[in-house]
């Protein structure tokens, strides 16, 4: 696959901090959402966004209103990779942690057909969780509806540091929305 024999999904400009991972999820019509991160332009603060295809093209929403910047070199990233799962009922949920959050895991609802996002957004877990990544249980959340995630604190060395990190509390943890 190359620029030449494939469709550009969604053009994104050079510079934009784009990560190289993002999560997807299939609706109930076989239709792909994508939730990733990067800037809107070269320069600009990384945004958590939706892309999804709604039958006839690709549609994009911006979820997140972050206002600070990072390079994609730096240690101390102030945002996760997100996740995206879809209930029976076509509803998305992107799960993430950032600095908007006070580093708190959250979930953003996305209500169809449009997704439009409003400030419809449940905290999964109450205390800071500084780098973790959200790691979840798909097979359990297509079969039964539940969200089952591993939360635990990941503290980042600083780059020199010489001591060890004291170790952190792991936790399997269930959510049902409704």
């Amino acid at each position: 696959m190359t620029q030449i024999n494939s469709e550009i999904v969604w053009p994104t400009p050079p510079g934009a901090t784009i990560a190289n991972q993002c999560s997807s999820a299939v609706d109930s019509d076989g239709h792909l959402h994508i939730a990733w991160h990067g800037a809107l332009h070269p320069g600009g603060p990384p945004q958590y966004q939706h892309l999804w295809f709604d039958g006839d093209r690709w549609q994009c929403s911006v979820v997140s209103d972050r206002i600070t910047t990072f390079g994609l070199l730096t240690w101390d990233v102030p945002m996760s990779r997100p996740e995206i799962v879809i209930d029976f009922s076509d509803t998305v949920y992107v799960l993430y942690r950032c600095d908007l959050t006070g580093q708190k895991l959250v979930a953003q609802r996305l209500s169809p057909p449009n997704y439009t996002p409003v400030n419809d957004i449940m905290e999964l877990w109450p205390d800071e969780l500084c780098h973790s990544e959200p790691i979840i249980d798909r097979v359990r959340w297509q079969r039964d509806g539940i969200l089952t995630a591993y939360v635990q604190r990941a503290t980042q060395p600083e780059l020199h540091a010489k001591e060890e990190l004291p170790s952190e509390s792991a936790f399997l943890v269930d959510w049902q929305f409704t």
